[in-house]
């Protein structure tokens, strides 16, 4: 019986491993040298039989890797160039880590057989690919040479696609001036073929039309240019009797709500959410659901229902966590999110929210900062320069005129060189606040762990007891107080260095004796400790948001929030952080 079970082990252990290495010899790397893995079935087969088994199964990407595979290596065993390029032209379909070589593959073997089209297309795919892979850098790289292709190619489609792909990329990393001329391009040249009679509209490119409307709305209004988005929108309509539309039409639906949202118009964003929220759940484009739980939730907020408003926001939150990273504009939702808590003293929430937007700004500064600036640098700034160019080559044409075409092309040349520096000064602002954004979150959150709690006084604190439990004022006279000293508060008139309490009773027509009372009895403090905790709360404020005031002396800052000297200040202070402000500030500084 043993020995039964043993051979049984082993013969399990033998299937398993022969299971393994038949797997691992099919997905092998796709290159020149590497053995690409086909049953014999497959070796007798020709081009065309192998070209309609993975055009047929180009939804079953195993069957699609083995067909394509066995066509590139059969076009390796015959030597065939041009079968070759054909098959890394077939393999790149996919975007896989796997084929990442293959396009490098496809570049060289469609250069051998002088076929540009097909170098255009190496390049938008590995650009598409990386975009997938959020690596813009190297998306930027290739979308580059794709689009001058493109334009070497003079093939309109071509252009048009590049356009797209450079579009969707500006937009991402923020440049949405530079992605709107993309979009204008792109709709231009759909527009142009479409025929004015619907009827007999052809469907894929009344789809292709109908996505560049879509781009180009979103990109009018991310260009705060909110007329010509509703402008489009409404075009948009047209096509909503077709039913290859609804997908299409439903975006569209979402850029009409965001639209309404920038407006201030929050019940018609709810009234466009509607329909949009179920298609969008049916489609499973996840997504785009993301924002629009980000519109509803804080239209819901604007309107003042705060707690359905912040769960809207939540499954917000709860997308981001599957995508990891996602529309950069739904920012404010987490910023909104941490200050709701923060009101409740929701310390664990809270926290969270500062670990996503700790998270999210992480992202965003890693993947976007450095592929704005490379926008700039080399789309902007390449296209500055074949216009400079395009002006020399009008210059030296032109016998005539000559000093004048001169003049103006060094006008032109110096403002296209001070637009470029300007440009660049903005993206590195730009990149510095990010870095200030990130610092001061952190600095939060260590403050939020920190096991010092500082009781603030706050409004919300007072509550009025009338005179029969304790207080012997009437309750005119007390209201009247408080809402004095409310207003003394929010207008900081505590920082004046020769307050009193008979100076403060004087100012709100009472008498001293009433404030010291209402003071005592409804902050539990005296006056002059209620007075100090203000002028120390008002330090911590400043010290936390105003860099400048970080190096103020002791005593500068003893003055500037009330006290007339150093000393008390120094003692309030510790008495309120536990930190001399001298230790307090070399903290806040480490």
């Amino acid at each position: 019986m043993g020995s039964v079970k043993f051979m049984y082990k082993v013969l399990s252990t033998f299937i398993f491993v022969f299971l393994i290495k038949t797997s691992s010899f099919i997905y092998s790397q796709t290159a020149k040298e590497s053995n690409y893995s086909q049953n014999d079935s497959l070796k007798e087969k020709t081009y065309k039989e192998l070209y309609n088994n993975f055009y047929y199964n180009r939804k079953n990407d195993t069957l699609y890797d083995i067909y394509a595979k066995a066509f590139l290596k059969k076009a390796y065993n015959q030597n065939d160039t041009l079968k070759i390029a054909t098959g890394y032209y077939i393999i790149t379909t996919r975007k896989k880590d796997e084929f990442l070589n293959c396009y490098d593959s496809l570049i060289k073997y469609a250069k051998l057989i002088d076929s540009n089209n097909w170098v255009w297309t190496a390049y938008y795919r590995r650009g598409s690919y990386y975009t997938k892979k959020r690596k813009f850098k190297k998306a930027l790289e290739n979308q580059i040479y794709a689009i001058e292709i493109a334009k070497m190619n003079e093939n309109l489609q071509q252009i048009d696609k590049s356009n797209v792909s450079l579009g969707i990329l500006r937009e991402t990393v923020g440049d949405n001036k530079g992605a709107l001329k993309n979009f204008k391009a792109c709709y231009k040249y759909t527009k142009q073929l479409i025929k004015k009679d619907l009827k007999s509209l052809d469907k894929e490119i009344g789809k292709l039309h109908l996505n560049r409307i879509h781009l180009l709305s979103n990109s009018y209004r991310l260009n705060n240019k909110l007329d010509s988005a509703n402008f489009l929108n409404n075009e948009a309509q047209e096509y909503r009797k077709f039913k290859w539309s609804s997908n299409l039409i439903n975006k569209i639906r979402l850029n009409a709500a965001e639209v309404h949202y920038d407006k201030g118009q929050y019940e018609d964003v709810i009234d466009s959410l509607k329909l949009a929220i179920p298609q969008f759940i049916n489609k499973n484009n996840i997504k785009s659901l993301a924002v629009c739980y980000y519109i509803k939730g804080m239209s819901i907020i604007k309107l003042g229902d705060l707690k359905k408003g912040v769960s809207f926001l939540k499954k917000m939150d709860s997308i981001y966590n599957i995508l990891g990273n996602i529309y950069p504009a739904i920012r404010p939702g987490y910023q909104y999110l941490k200050n709701y808590h923060e009101k409740k003293n929701d310390i664990q929430k809270q926290l969270y929210y500062v670990k996503q937007l700790l998270r999210f700004d992480s992202i965003t500064h890693i993947n976007y900062a450095y592929a704005s600036k490379q926008i700039h640098n080399k789309i902007d700034k390449s296209s500055l320069i074949e216009e400079q160019k395009e002006l020399k080559k009008q210059i030296n044409n032109s016998k005539k005129n000559v000093k004048m075409w001169v003049y103006i092309g060094t006008i032109i040349f110096i403002l296209l060189s001070v637009e470029i520096l300007r440009r660049r000064t903005i993206i590195q602002r730009k990149s510095r606040e990010q870095d200030v954004l990130h610092m001061f979150y952190q600095r939060k959150f260590d403050e939020l762990l920190s096991k010092k709690e500082i009781k603030k006084t706050t409004n919300h604190e007072r509550a009025y007891k009338n005179e029969e439990e304790g207080i012997g004022i009437a309750k005119e006279v007390v209201d009247s107080i408080l809402n004095n000293l409310k207003e003394f508060e929010e207008k900081k008139l505590f920082t004046n260095s020769n307050l009193t309490a008979t100076s403060l009773a004087k100012s709100f027509d009472t008498n001293a004796n009433y404030i010291a009372r209402i003071i005592k009895y409804h902050y539990q403090k005296k006056f002059r400790v209620y007075i100090n905790d203000l002028r120390i709360q008002l330090a911590l404020e400043r010290l936390r948001n105003d860099k400048v005031f970080k190096n103020y002396s002791i005593q500068a800052m003893a003055k500037e929030v009330g006290f007339k000297n150093a000393e008390p200040f120094s003692k309030a202070f510790k008495t309120t952080t536990g930190h001399y402000p001298s230790d307090f500030i070399k903290q806040l500084k480490n």
